[in-house]
């Protein structure tokens, strides 16, 4: 809002990409440097980066390793609410059009001048902050039937709880209501024997070297170097392209990881 500050996590594609991985890696850097008991993360429906297995397992750790009780990730009803990172984002695209953007860099200098009062504090996210969640997933047995049986919908979720005395479950339930119950999902090893704690898995780096590019994307961006200044055009030559290096390909869009996978193998059982 205008009378508090936002924080913008950035990088550029050579870092990261935008999956839910990377957006579990901000949140969670950004609630240990803010900590509270108790937590409530308001989400938009971009179900690729916000509403997904990933997210969820990440938020659940970060309830088993710190003072945290309770997180709450509350999603709003699309075309009937409004979030004030809505305005934050319209003064960003305001600020970009006095702006000839060549870079990222020029991207950050666009947030950062965004506003004159209460200007919002820039984090530019490393390669090795962002980490990977399949160790997390693979400790547990994703299951498609919460406790009572009921198939669970995630895209028509609005509410997502990690509780500390409840290690290994997600509660979830279909509105914002306080009073409706909420159900559980029992994500615990279906294998018998004692469950490691989720503070306990170690989590690997997502990325091990800088990330290539298509190599036509880079081709691209070289025949239009006659239209950027010199001063940039060191920038481009150096991103790195699948014609440089073993192409790990472009980037994922979001909207095509499936909600619950992301994958990760469901099981489907009655337990």
């Amino acid at each position: 809002s205008k009378h508090s500050p936002g924080y913008m996590y950035v990088w550029d594609e050579t870092i990261a990409s935008r999956g839910s991985q990377e957006i579990a890696a901000c949140l969670t850097k950004h609630i240990k440097q803010n900590p509270r008991k108790h937590i409530i993360i308001y989400s938009d429906t971009c179900t690729g980066q916000n509403r997904n297995i990933n997210l969820s397992m990440a938020l659940m750790k970060l309830t088993q390793e710190s003072g945290i009780d309770i997180i709450d990730q509350k999603f709003m009803v699309s075309g009937h609410s409004y979030l004030p990172n809505d305005a934050d984002f319209g003064h960003i695209e305001q600020a970009a059009k006095n702006k000839t953007i060549y870079t990222p860099e020029d991207w950050y200098e666009a947030i950062i001048s965004a506003r004159k009062q209460n200007k919002f504090l820039l984090i530019k996210m490393q390669q090795d902050e962002i980490l990977s969640t399949s160790n997390l997933t693979k400790a547990i047995t994703n299951r498609k039937k919460d406790k009572d049986k009921n198939k669970v919908n995630w895209l028509k979720i609005q509410w997502l709880r990690y509780d500390k005395k409840r290690e290994y479950f997600i509660l979830y339930k279909y509105t914002l209501d306080e009073d409706i119950p909420f159900q559980e999902i029992d994500l615990r090893p279906a294998k018998k024997g004692r469950r490691l704690s989720l503070a306990s898995i170690d989590q690997q780096r997502l990325y091990d070297s800088p990330r290539v590019m298509n190599d036509l994307k880079k081709r691209d961006m070289l025949y239009l170097l006659k239209y950027i200044p010199p001063v940039h055009h060191g920038f481009f030559r150096s991103l790195r392209s699948s014609r440089d290096v073993e192409d790990n390909g472009p980037l994922l869009d979001v909207d095509e990881v499936d909600p619950l996978l992301d994958g990760e193998e469901v099981v489907d059982e009655d337990q």
